[in-house]
């Protein structure tokens, strides 16, 4: 549901490809960093950090 009158991302697609391309930008990045370190210092360490 879009209210036009709330000014709302209706018509509008670059805000959410942006926010989606965003998104997986940074689970690439968070797993390409906490996977190795999870191998390297441990599950619960790496946690803590």
């Amino acid at each position: 549901m879009c209210l036009p009158q709330l000014n709302l991302v209706c018509g509008r697609k670059h805000p959410k490809e942006t926010s989606q391309s965003v998104y997986l930008a940074r689970l690439l990045i968070g797993a390409l960093t906490f996977g190795p370190l999870c191998d390297w210092i441990g599950r619960k360490a790496t946690i803590l950090v």
